[in-house]
């Protein structure tokens, strides 16, 4: 379902685009919001009773924090204030600053923003950090293509929706099914059939893609490959995020999945705007850069999934609570 919103947005978004200018673009998530809330109210049966209120400031602290290293990338570029600038080292530290923090409320809040204990069980840590890495690849890269679309090959704001469309639907299509090899043959070994068709898909980017516009010849290719990559990777990841996981606890875990590939989301698009800028002035050089930093993201995050166990059988909720409390 993700991948069929990803498939979606690009086009949707840049119908409205065109329509409207890029602030249209956002109003699209008031009608989604509006549908999905009516629709959960009628169709879901709360399972929370009663209970202390989560963390905020702890959720603030994260925000910040994750801000702090953001803008640090971003300032700290070409055109930015630079790296020596104060401000730029004053946002890094204020980012490492703030970890401590999060970490000391974290283990003495009743509901903490970011609940320590779930990573008690060792494939958490390990599908979250991959998560986050491949966060990075992922949308560093996307933001990158249609980038590269616009500037490079001088395509129009739909023609450049459109042109990575291809791309989440077949991950759409083939998610359901990847979801399931897993369990078959462990979650190892398919993350690391992802991590090579997307490294591969990278590479074919850096090596065929230049710019002549060459929608057939040199971009559906590498798309594709890349596409296999994540239909193997992000669906899988998200599993073994829960994965050894209490029923009970598979919310919090799913959680804590969504916000280490969101931080992945923001410190990727961050490094991207360090290397291209807004994209109008770069170069097919510093595209390709943007592109190899992305393959590195996922050879990285390969590797941490390298670590994860072949099969996890989740425990039975009583022995679960136990360890967890």
């Amino acid at each position: 379902m993700t991948a069929l919103g990803v498939a979606a947005g690009p086009s949707l978004g840049s119908v409205l685009v065109d329509a409207g200018g890029w602030r249209w673009a956002f109003l699209v998530n008031l009608p989604v919001a509006l549908v999905a809330g009516a629709l959960a109210h009628r169709s879901l049966t709360e399972s929370a009773v009663g209970g202390p209120l989560p963390d905020v400031a702890g959720i603030g602290l994260i925000t910040a924090a994750v801000a702090s290293m953001a803008l640090g990338i971003t300032q700290g570029s070409e055109g930015g204030w630079g790296w020596a600038d104060p401000r730029t080292m004053a946002a890094f530290v204020v980012a490492v600053a703030l970890v401590p923090v999060i970490i000391h409320r974290s283990r003495t809040r009743a509901v903490p923003a970011l609940d320590l204990a779930l990573f008690s069980n060792r494939t958490v840590p390990l599908a979250n950090a991959a998560a986050l890495v491949f966060g990075i690849a992922f949308f560093g890269m996307l933001l990158c293509n249609v980038l590269f679309l616009r500037h490079v090959w001088g395509y129009s704001t739909l023609a450049a929706g459109l042109a990575i469309t291809p791309g989440p639907l077949i991950v759409a299509a083939l998610s359901r099914y990847t979801g399931r090899l897993s369990q078959r043959i462990g979650y190892r070994t398919v993350l690391l059939i992802g991590a090579g068709f997307y490294l591969a898909g990278l590479l074919a980017f850096v090596a065929l893609v230049d710019t002549t516009p060459a929608f057939l010849a040199t971009w559906l290719l590498p798309s594709v490959l890349i596409a296999l990559g994540v239909a193997f990777t992000m669906p899988v990841l998200s599993a073994a995020a829960v994965a050894g996981l209490p029923q009970d606890r598979f919310a919090a875990g799913g959680a804590v999945n969504q916000t280490a590939r969101q931080i992945g989301a923001v410190l990727g698009v961050a490094v991207l705007i360090a290397i291209v800028g807004d994209g109008s002035t770069a170069t097919l050089g510093d595209f390709r850069v943007s592109w190899l930093v992305s393959a590195a993201a996922v050879i990285v995050s390969g590797a941490i999934s390298s670590f994860l166990p072949g099969r996890v059988k989740a425990p039975s909720p009583v022995a679960s609570l136990a360890v967890l409390h």
